[in-house]
């Protein structure tokens, strides 16, 4: 839909062979049916778990770069490549490539903007939030990870904030990426011992780009995920959008970002999405689809409750406004994008009796209709 051009591979782990035989049948009948650029990729299964799922990215992105594009045999074919990593749960709102000539604005980069393309030694992200704690969480045994003659350690402080504290979307060339994540993977379990936390994953990556000398153009701006928290995030491209425009802003392809992440729970009232809850079948023919808020939705409710009946917000004061605006915005893109995911879905690959219904939310019935019926907060 964004016209996205490349090739499009999913990466998958943690598959039981009958699980990858299956993954295989339906990307093969339903997935590679719609375009001959996507592709899958199903790796082995090392057992990351729990905390340690995070892994299995660095890990399957070097199987697949290793079994599929093969370096260094293929140098010539992929070493000049632009490769993109997104997150499963990460939607395009607009193509990305390696150009980024049209953006100037400093507000748009951390610590300035250096260079317009993506080229080798010089990868782009995104800037996350977490700063130079990649390298202050170990302690002072960074040469523990890296060795004792590794130019990581000559990095300063606020070096590591400004050019290293990176995440999905990450953009290098395939000679690049191939470093990055063979560094990646070595680094990781070294710096779990250290850190054993689930961004152990994240952290790894960031040490090893400085460990191979790969400051990243970081952006602040190509994606959307957290509402309230700018550092990671730019809503910007929704400032002056009313409360009445919010759930279909027309806003113009060149202020939105590249992606939305929606690793988070987003709400209004009690309409509701978290991908956490969706069921897994939402793609099947029987299967209904979401059910779709009004699109003057966030003028009509001011708070929200989670389905848990516990988690819930007040949204009435004027300084909160902007974090409904962006609650409403995050909410009905992300639903009305999976139903037109889903029923592209139905209908190239189901008969006339597909279900077509909005009807499933993920509110009790009697809470949803009260809400429906009252706008007032019930708090």
């Amino acid at each position: 839909k964004v016209k996205q051009p490349g090739n499009i591979t999913r990466i998958v782990s943690g598959c039981n062979p009958n699980e990858a035989d299956a993954l295989r049948k339906i990307h093969r009948e339903k997935i590679s049916t719609l375009s001959d650029r996507f592709h899958l990729h199903v790796t082995p299964d090392w057992g990351f778990r729990d905390q340690k799922k995070y892994w299995n990215k660095p890990h399957g992105l070097l199987h697949w770069m290793k079994n599929e594009l093969r370096p260094p045999n293929n140098v010539d074919e992929y070493d000049d490549d632009i490769i993109i990593i997104l997150d499963p749960d990460m939607l395009l709102l607009k193509p990305i490539t390696n150009d980024f000539g049209d953006f100037h604005k400093d507000d748009f980069w951390i610590g300035g903007k250096r260079i317009e393309k993506v080229r080798h030694s010089t990868p782009f992200a995104q800037h996350y939030g977490f700063g130079n704690a990649w390298l202050t969480s170990l302690k002072g045994n960074l040469s523990y990870v890296v060795g004792k003659n590794s130019p990581a350690l000559k990095v300063t402080l606020t070096e590591a904030s400004n050019y290293y504290p990176a995440g999905p979307p990450y953009l290098a060339t395939g000679k690049d990426m191939f470093a990055l994540t063979t560094h990646w993977v070595k680094f990781l379990p070294l710096v779990h011992d250290l850190f054993p936390q689930f961004m152990a994953e994240m952290h790894a990556y960031c040490i090893a780009a400085a460990h191979l000398e790969m400051p990243h153009q970081l952006a602040k701006g190509f994606m959307v995920s957290d509402v309230g928290n700018r550092e990671e995030s730019a809503f910007k491209f929704l400032d002056g959008v009313t409360r009445e425009e919010a759930c279909h802003a027309k806003v113009s392809p060149r202020k939105q970002p590249f992606v939305l992440h929606y690793c988070q729970r987003y709400a209004i009232g009690r309409w509701f999405f978290s991908k956490y809850k969706l069921h897994e079948n939402i793609f099947d023919c029987e299967a209904e689809l979401l059910r779709e808020p009004p699109t003057n939705v966030v003028a009509m409710y001011d708070w929200y409750i989670f389905p848990n009946g516990i988690e819930k917000n007040d949204y009435s004061s004027r300084g909160n406004r902007k974090y409904l605006i962006q609650n409403g915005w995050m909410m009905c893109t992300i639903i009305f994008a999976v139903n037109e995911a889903a029923t592209q879905m139905k209908r190239k690959h189901c008969d006339f009796q597909a279900n077509y219904n909005k009807t499933f939310h993920f509110h009790e019935e009697s809470a949803f209709q009260a809400m429906l019926q009252n706008f007032t907060r019930p708090f």
